[in-house]
């Protein structure tokens, strides 16, 4: 592009100082400096607009990447209401419970059971035979809040064998905490369910009462002006 522009130059021009021809040099020079300076500074500012488009880019980028995340957290910051109720009290999320004693995983969004058998992990609604005596409500679960924990059974397994044996915990169906009547297995849901319903009714109930006790004023308003509209006629007779 700078040689285009410099073909395009025209022929040199001759000056005459005291009878003498001389060329132009200086005028050249600062020709071809001007051309070449322009052709600088519009290749910074392409690059100054580039670099702008590229931040804005990239703040909208992290400000969608941000907005999303806490709009995922939001929605997975309480599952009380699908967590099973023979799960520990003292969690208001779960992704995933595990059982030291019987080394099986059980997924609260899916509510399923994930079990070793065959050489392969087995996805259930209900555990395997060969478990039929396993009381959920008194074994320990370890609430597991990552992807597929099953995946990484020889870690789990190592770090929480330990707990094998452990009877302490308190299920969520015993619990009198009002946060877990949400959750419709808990003994209390109906109840709780029917105390909500008229707590809504209050607000809607207690305008009626407004609007019927305004109507009534009006009433007794209207009828005290006509008895003074008679009164006033019968003084002027």
């Amino acid at each position: 592009m700078l040689f285009e522009i410099m073909d395009q130059f025209p022929q040199r021009k001759r000056y005459y100082c005291q009878d003498k021809p001389v060329l132009d040099n200086r005028i050249i020079i600062t020709y071809y400096l001007n051309i070449i300076r322009r052709f600088i500074n519009g290749k910074i500012r392409e690059r100054k607009k580039r670099r702008n488009i590229m931040r804005y880019l990239f703040v909208l980028i992290v400000a969608l990447f941000l907005s999303s995340t806490l709009d995922a957290q939001v929605r997975v910051s309480i599952n009380l209401d699908t967590q099973p109720i023979w799960g520990p009290t003292g969690y208001d999320y779960v992704e995933n419970y595990y059982f030291p004693d019987i080394e099986v995983y059980y997924n609260v969004p899916l509510h399923h059971f994930y079990y070793y058998e065959r050489g392969r992990w087995i996805s259930s609604s209900s555990l395997p035979p060969r478990f039929h005596n396993f009381d959920l409500y008194r074994s320990y679960k370890v609430v597991v809040n990552d992807r597929e924990p099953w995946k990484n059974n020889a870690t789990y397994k190592a770090k929480y064998y330990s707990f094998r044996g452990r009877h302490d915990q308190h299920p969520i169906r015993d619990s009198r905490d009002s946060k877990y009547f949400v959750n419709k297995n808990h003994p209390e849901h109906n109840k709780w369910a029917q105390q909500q319903k008229h707590v809504d009714r209050k607000p809607n109930i207690g305008k009626r009462v407004n609007a019927v006790r305004g109507n009534e004023k009006r009433r007794v308003n209207e009828k005290e002006n006509i008895r003074d509209k008679h009164d006033n006629g019968r003084d002027k007779k």
